[in-house]
């Protein structure tokens, strides 16, 4: 595909973001679901047809993302908002993640018969290595 086309697909699905945005603040719909139905559209099996198979591309594409998500809601909240709610959000970041941690833990050994040490283990020790 020439590139010229390229830029042409991304400055489309761009405006579509910003559209979907508009309607989503206009209607109450949530915009998470009109970015997934913009997506379906433009995706292989959709009318748009664009055709992407690069897993590390997109994982690439989103930890990017990701991070200016992030760095965005970090710099317009306001510490006044944040004070009242710090302690539930403490409680949650640890007794939540432990809770998750735990339960998954005992489902990978319910499920599919690991032992309670295999279902604990770290995400990093379970991942094949790159250049396997």
């Amino acid at each position: 595909m020439p590139f010229e086309l390229v830029i042409l697909a991304a400055a489309v699905l761009l405006l579509a973001g910003v559209l979907a945005s508009t309607l989503s603040d206009r209607f109450g719909i949530p915009s998470l679901l009109l970015f997934l139905a913009l997506g379906m559209l433009a995706g292989s099996d959709g009318p748009g047809g664009i055709y992407f198979d690069d897993a590390e591309a997109a994982r690439d594409l989103g930890t990017i993302a990701l991070s200016l998500i992030l760095f965005s809601g970090g710099l317009s909240t306001l510490w006044a908002e944040v004070r009242p709610v710090l302690p539930h959000g403490a409680v949650l970041a640890t007794l939540g993640v432990f809770f998750t941690a735990l339960l998954t833990g005992l489902f990978a050994r319910i499920l599919p018969g690991f032992t309670l040490r295999e279902g604990m283990r770290r995400l990093e020790a379970c991942e094949v290595p790159q250049d396997a």
